[in-house]
């Protein structure tokens, strides 16, 4: 015989089955209703305001980049043409204090501009010492290939020959100049301010050959402007390639070592003034 307990809920149940079922049929139902216009028109404005919102946000990352790429590129020229001038400055500061103390003086003012007007989010110079070292060995190592495809391209260009190395000037302070401060501030001036604001412009291979021209035109004399061309050749290469800057200083002060002490000496920029005491 059922219990009364077995009786009720077999009572009850019948009464709760249908409830469950129109429930059912209520949320199937809901969903498959179609929106009301009030709500595809509103679906509707917040979508042309985020596509709205999207192409505003275009439009101000593209000006804010073409703001910043015409800022570095001013700064770029201020200051090649401040360096310039302090080079253009050199020979008169040579009569006064001699050709050792100006050239350190100008390369010393030359690394002090470029470094304290140096970008914020430049890429750090500091690199492991180890690089250092094998950049300035490859620098000076690769010194008799590098003049042997000067004479190559000098010929080819029917430049005339040349009976010697230009004489160098003595003493600590050019030695600190031509061998130190150089390759600091010519690295930080052609392969790095000129050559990153010229790639976004003209692409690397351009830029290459731009900062190249623009590194060897200052030195003058026919041989120097070859040699110096190549040097800038391939350091914009290198530089384009990944190599980090202080990478291509050290290989510059290595290549500079090893005409140093060949007896290539240097000359005074721009007006080629033999650096002599």
């Amino acid at each position: 015989m059922w219990s009364s307990a077995h009786a009720a809920r077999h009572a009850i149940a019948p009464r709760a089955r249908p409830t469950a079922k129109r429930a059912r049929r209520a949320g199937s139902a809901s969903r498959c209703a179609k929106p009301s216009h009030a709500t595809q028109k509103a679906a509707h404005q917040a979508r042309g305001w985020s596509a709205a919102a999207i192409a505003e946000n275009r439009c101000t990352r593209r000006a804010v980049a073409s703001r910043l790429l015409k800022k570095r590129s001013m700064e770029a020229v201020f200051a090649l043409v401040g360096v310039w001038t302090l080079l253009l400055v050199a020979p008169q500061l040579a009569v006064r204090v001699g050709v050792g103390a100006a050239l350190l003086c100008v390369h010393a003012a030359a690394t002090v501009l470029l470094l304290a007007t140096r970008p914020r989010d430049a890429t750090p110079l500091a690199v492991s010492p180890r690089v250092l070292v094998v950049a300035w060995t490859a620098g000076c190592v690769s010194f008799p290939g590098w003049i042997a495809v000067t004479w190559l391209v000098g010929y080819a260009l029917g430049l005339p020959p040349r009976a010697g190395g230009l004489p160098g000037a003595a003493g600590l302070a050019a030695w600190l100049a031509v061998l130190l401060l150089a390759p600091v501030f010519e690295e930080l001036l052609y392969r790095e301010r000129l050559l990153d604001a010229l790639r976004v412009r003209l692409g690397s291979s351009a830029a290459v050959v731009a900062t190249s021209a623009l590194f060897a035109l200052p030195h003058a004399e026919p041989w120097h402007i070859t040699a110096t061309a190549l040097v800038g050749l391939g350091l914009g290469a290198a530089r384009c390639a990944g190599a980090p800057l202080a990478a291509c200083m050290a290989f510059h002060a290595g290549l500079n070592a090893a005409a140093w002490l060949a007896g290539q000496g240097t000359s005074d920029p721009v007006l080629n003034v033999p650096t002599k005491n």
